[in-house]
């Protein structure tokens, strides 16, 4: 970095190559403070460069070696699908470059606004990300990202989220570049989970609100949810939820729905399925009175026939 905090960077050009790999595509907008490139690998694989700029320590060549190593084993760790992460580390003319793979999607509040998708769906991707973050939490050596814009989050084709920003720094250390300066400011003096808990609770917010009318009069229907993400935006952090873990449980509960009965399949099924025999406590005494009046009645039938037998010419 420069004096002034900025990036040092050179810039590049499409055609130009980085680290004789990567040929450079396309110039991106910056994400972040970091200038980014499409480019495409030997392969022909399309990757995006991060131009991170100077190491601090470049002067010291293998600590800038094992400070990558130590960012490669960070982000072994780290195995969601979700997560848009580096790949691989390269120096160019001095200059670092994270390689990160093409990540392919909708920025988030672009399409919520266009699809309208439900207040459930909004709580599965809040769930999506409160795993990523957890395992970043419980990592050797924990982040916490204290902020998270909305265009920090990508939709993939298949309605899937993907979590955009992480990136190394120019002391090599692993940290979350929000996009812009969007998203609300956590009160927080100190970054743990309940912060990041009262960042997710404002993304749901956030991602209310890029829905419109219609999805704000949804939100206000959901009373739980609601309720949930009052506890989770709490100004005083020992109110909220303690991690990632217990809130993605709870709104695990939250996006469960109790199975509905068909009312139709009901009243045509068999009889037989719907009704439920019932203990007769008099069913054995039923049954030897049923028995002594059958042997009544062919006793009565014996005699008869046996009289009869004697006197045959008896009669009317």
């Amino acid at each position: 970095m420069t004096e002034g905090g900025a990036v040092e960077s050179k810039e590049f050009r499409v055609g130009d190559k980085v680290a004789e790999r990567f040929a450079i595509e396309e110039v991106m907008p910056p994400l972040g403070k970091y200038p980014h490139y499409r480019a495409s690998d030997p392969e022909g694989n399309k990757v995006v460069l991060s131009q991170i700029g100077r190491p601090t320590k470049e002067s010291e060549p293998d600590k800038v070696k094992r400070g990558l190593e130590r960012a490669t084993r960070a982000l072994s760790w780290i195995r969601h699908p979700g997560f848009v992460i580096p790949k691989e580390f390269v120096v160019h003319d001095g200059l670092l470059f994270s390689i990160f793979p093409e990540a392919k999607g909708t920025p988030l509040d672009v399409y919520i606004k266009e699809q309208q998708p439900p207040i459930q769906k909004i709580l599965h991707w809040t769930i999506d990300i409160s795993e990523m973050l957890d395992q970043i939490h419980e990592a050797r050596q924990p982040q916490f990202v204290g902020n998270l814009p909305v265009r920090n989050v990508l939709v993939s084709a298949d309605g899937e989220v993907q979590l955009l920003g992480f990136d190394l720094n120019p002391d090599l250390k692993l940290e979350f570049i929000p996009v812009d300066d969007s998203a609300p400011k956590v009160p927080d003096q100190k970054f743990d989970a309940r912060t990041d808990c009262w960042v997710l609770g404002k993304l749901i917010q956030q991602m209310v609100e890029a829905g419109g009318e219609d999805t704000r009069k949804a939100y206000r229907e959901e009373q739980k949810v609601r309720a949930l993400v009052q506890t989770m935006t709490s100004d005083d952090p020992e109110k909220r939820i303690a991690n990632m873990s217990t809130l993605k449980s709870r709104l695990e509960l939250l996006t469960r729905k109790e199975k509905k009965v068909d009312e139709a399949s009901l009243l045509t099924a068999p009889i037989t399925v719907l009704t439920v025999e019932e203990e007769d406590k008099f069913k054995e005494i039923k049954q030897r009175i049923k028995y002594l009046i059958g042997g009544v009645v062919l006793l009565f039938l014996f005699i008869a026939l046996v009289g009869q037998s004697m006197n045959p010419d008896g009669g009317w």
